[in-house]
């Protein structure tokens, strides 16, 4: 056998750089791995600050036990309750906030978001729709005499409508 086809040995201080390496490589990814949770949360914190409520809320829901993530999450659905209201999508608007629960004043701003419902509808001759929004909201403001008096309306003009189909 030649002497460049034998078997290198590696010196000891090559063997220790080698582990040295290797044993950083695993560490690195341990940290890498150990600190997901905190990235996810500094994304999140960020897309919230950035107003992109969606978003954040779909990185926050990922990590929802790490540091205040429910409480983000919360502030970012209401947030987005507050804009749909703002936009006028009453609708969109009281399911938003009713799905908040007891967070903030949402339950209050959920009643708050029909009864607007309510009275757009109304104000669009949906009759029956704004009658079904008001009968909803049980005794908040005027809603029941609201639904009364619509239910009333709609009981007249059918009755109304009847009579004069039975003329032709």
């Amino acid at each position: 056998m030649s002497e460049n086809s034998a078997p290198r040995k590696l010196s000891r201080g090559k063997i220790a750089l080698i582990a040295a390496v290797v044993a950083i490589a695993i560490i690195a990814v341990a940290v890498y791995l150990l600190t997901a949770d905190s990235r996810a949360y500094s994304r999140g914190v960020e897309l919230q600050e950035a107003g992109a409520y969606s978003e954040a809320i779909a990185v926050l829901e990922t990590i929802p036990d790490y540091e205040d993530a429910r409480e983000r999450i919360s502030a970012c659905a209401y947030q987005i309750a507050l804009d749909k209201e703002a936009a006028g999508s009453y609708a969109e608007a009281q399911a938003a906030f009713a799905a908040l629960g007891d967070y903030l004043d949402a339950a209050e701003r959920a009643e708050e978001a029909g009864y607007r419902q309510g009275v757009l509808l109304e104000e669009t001759g949906s009759a029956q729709e704004a009658a079904a929004a008001f009968e909803a909201l049980g005794s908040y403001k005027d809603s029941a005499a609201r639904a009364a008096n619509l239910q009333s309306a709609l009981e007249r003009y059918a009755a109304e409508l009847e009579r004069v189909q039975e003329q032709t």
